[in-house]
Parts: C-alpha cells; structure tokens; sequence
C-alpha cells in the first residue's frame, strides 16, 4: 500500500526518529522515549513480518508488511511488543516516528 496523497498525522508531539535495519534476528523496536504513544512505520526498503503479541517472527511466520507499507501502532503495550524481521534475501531499512 504505498502513500499517493498525504500523511496525517494525529498526536501531540513528535518524540523522536530513528532507522533501523532488520535482518535475520527480529528485533524490537529501538530507542523507545518513555513518552512515546504512538509510532508510525514506513517499511523503505524490502519486505519484513512483525508480530505484536511480544513473540519473535520468522521469516515465514508473521505479518507480512511490503516496500513503502505505512503501519501505526497506538499504545506503549504494542509499541514495546512489537518485534520486526526481513521476509526476504535482503535487509530492510524501517524508518519509525515516535509522537506522544
């Protein structure tokens, strides 16, 4: 699902931003402020499956997530749980906003 028109964004504050590569190890999100509420996801590049039930995904177990997949997650319960790996034979680069 690629963004064609605009993004809008609904919280108080942006409270941070940072990329990060996923590869063949899930991951949680990185750099989380104690604040943060709500975070927007934009897969860049390559596909990635995440889970937000805490448990680390597979390549072949997860939500699959495509290139330019926007995804936001409200609550500081799902944003900690969530857990991202690649899906295919190349990293993937995951830009995430942290707002308040």
């Amino acid at each position: 699902m690629a963004l064609t028109e605009k993004l809008v964004v609904t919280a108080n504050e942006s409270k941070g931003y940072v990329q990060i590569t996923v590869s063949t190890v899930s991951l949680a999100l990185t750099t989380i402020p104690d604040n943060a509420q709500k975070v927007l996801i934009h897969i860049e590049t390559n596909t990635v499956r995440i889970r937000l039930d805490g448990t680390a995904p597979t390549a072949a177990i997860g939500q699959l997530l495509a290139t330019d997949f926007w995804l936001e997650l409200n609550g500081r319960e799902m944003i900690t749980k969530a857990r991202l790996i690649r899906a295919g034979g190349a990293d993937a680069l995951v830009s995430v906003h942290y707002f308040a």
